[in-house]
């Protein structure tokens, strides 16, 4: 995985938006020197908690929301979010990020890809891509760990939108991926496999913070 490649030993890294911590508790077994989970939700915060507990880890958690984070300039050597930055202003969110980065950090994050949230699924399966420049909020409702629900806004993305968000706010993309069925010779549900090739689920991104004195 890409936090693995970039590297976390001796980093202080920061997970935005990081639910019951999964990625939080993997950054810390990658070799992390110190790792910090934020999120909005504190029934989700609770959770990460209790599993904090019971890893016997040192992983610390707070409630926050990306758009304004509770921590100082320059406190983070890289960001990692997963599924949480596809906001309604994806260039606050940026700018915030840049803000609590260190110069030449990182960041590494997934989102929904864009083309799933312009299109839609017909009765005989078939995708179709509409309004894929028409910019949409909407609500989803998720659930945490112990059911409860859990509402937010989010917004209907382009590709480029990510990357111009970066850009303006100091970042370089250093590397871009969309997801793609990991298949293995014990799979056999081939047509399953075939439906997951016809329409990427995640963009996933690696960012630098640039050092141009922002």
């Amino acid at each position: 995985m890409l936090m693995g490649q970039e590297g976390v030993g001796d980093k202080t890294v920061l997970d935005v938006g990081c639910g019951y911590g999964f990625y939080s508790f993997i950054a810390e077994r990658l070799g992390a020197r110190k790792v910090v989970g934020v999120d909005f939700s504190e029934q989700m915060i609770k959770q990460a908690l209790e599993f904090k507990r019971i890893r016997d880890s040192r992983v610390n958690f707070s409630l926050g929301a990306v758009e304004q984070l509770p921590f100082a300039p320059n406190t983070f050597d890289m960001v990692i979010s997963g599924m949480a930055l596809n906001l309604n202003d994806f260039n606050a969110g940026c700018t915030e990020l840049q803000r609590v980065l260190k110069r030449n950090g990182s960041i590494i994050f997934s989102v929904p890809h864009p083309i799933g949230s312009h299109g839609e699924y017909n009765g005989n399966g078939e995708f179709t891509l509409g309004g894929y420049f028409t910019r949409k909020e909407h609500v989803e409702e998720w659930q945490d760990e112990l059911g409860n629900p859990v509402k937010f806004a989010r917004g209907n993305r382009t590709i480029e939108d990510y990357t111009e968000g970066l850009y303006h706010n100091g970042f370089a993309v250093v590397r871009l991926f969309e997801s793609r069925p990991i298949t293995t010779p014990e799979d056999n549900d081939q047509a399953l496999v075939d439906k997951m090739m016809e329409v990427p689920d995640y963009l996933i991104i690696l960012a630098r913070r640039l050092n141009l004195g922002l």
